[in-house]
């Protein structure tokens, strides 16, 4: 086999959680989407920029959706105990490191 042939790599990382928002309570049920939101969702891509590496990140919808309703100041139980008054104004963009890099 000769040794300049070159293998070629597709990185996919699916993103996905189940819906936690009840919307009777207008609350999150459980942290995750949030507790990912602030690291992983962003810090994969900002590491995959770092290193120049291409790939694809799939969020799922029901995700995207979460995601925007904490963007719009919805919270989860842990976050109403965690920043207690300040918890109206709180949102996702509190939490980031760095800004997201644009192509």
């Amino acid at each position: 086999m000769s040794g300049d042939r070159k293998l070629k790599i597709a990185f996919l990382w699916h993103m996905h959680q189940p819906y936690y928002f009840d919307s009777k309570n207008r609350k999150f049920a459980m942290p995750w989407v949030r507790f990912h939101a602030l690291k992983d969702y962003l810090d994969m891509p900002l590491l995959a920029a770092d290193y120049n590496i291409k790939a694809t990140f799939n969020l799922v919808p029901s995700l995207v959706d979460q995601i925007e309703l904490y963007s719009q100041g919805y919270l989860d139980r842990t976050a109403i105990r965690t920043l207690g008054a300040d918890a109206r104004g709180w949102n996702l963009r509190s939490g980031r490191k760095r800004p997201i890099p644009c192509p």
